[in-house]
């Protein structure tokens, strides 16, 4: 879920050396993930690569979820979306253009992504017949779900695609398709 690594491309071979607490805690989280331990430093390399080295220059910050939650409680729906609209569209954009170079809608994904995997929100990504998917599970109320639907919704349709979806209390789902 939510897993860019590619198991199939070409790798190659390196040596590091690492504290043998630094190794010993890779294995037990390694083991406790059901991976190798080759494959959770790929994947943790990987996280490091295509998001978190621009993490801090692009914007994002780590907060804690129950503060998030309590101030998304605290704001009427009609100021959310303006928000949203008015700030925070283009924070992202201005976000996928420094981590890709250019925004599409793949790049506005692999940005999306992105920031659910390292907010540790669970989601699920399914393409099927020319649409993508998503169904993330947040647990930060409707109004983050209604926040974050009007982020993806209004960049989308700047770029040419249609959004689709649900807000619910801890979950949204959309699906983003080519517009007609």
């Amino acid at each position: 879920m939510g897993d860019s690594y590619d198991h199939t491309s070409s790798s190659s071979v390196i040596t590091i050396r690492v504290p043998d607490f630094i190794k010993q805690e890779l294995s037990n989280i390694s083991e406790s993930n059901h991976l190798t331990l080759n494959a959770n430093i790929a994947k943790i390399l990987t996280q490091y690569i295509e998001w978190e080295q621009f993490v801090g220059d692009s914007g994002f910050v780590y907060t804690n979820k129950v503060f998030l939650k309590q101030l998304f409680k605290s704001v009427d729906e009609k100021e959310i979306r303006r928000i949203a609209k008015d700030y925070c569209v283009e924070s992202l954009k201005t976000s996928v253009l420094y981590i890709h170079g250019e925004i599409t809608n793949n790049t506005l994904i692999k940005t999306i992504e992105g920031w659910f995997r390292t907010s540790h929100i669970p989601f699920r990504h399914i393409e099927k017949h020319g649409t993508t998917n998503y169904i993330a599970q947040h647990g930060l109320g409707k109004k983050w779900s209604l926040y974050i639907f009007t982020v993806i919704e209004t960049i989308a349709h700047e770029i040419g695609y249609a959004v689709e979806g649900q807000q619910e209390q801890n979950s949204v789902s959309f699906t983003i398709k080519k517009q007609t």
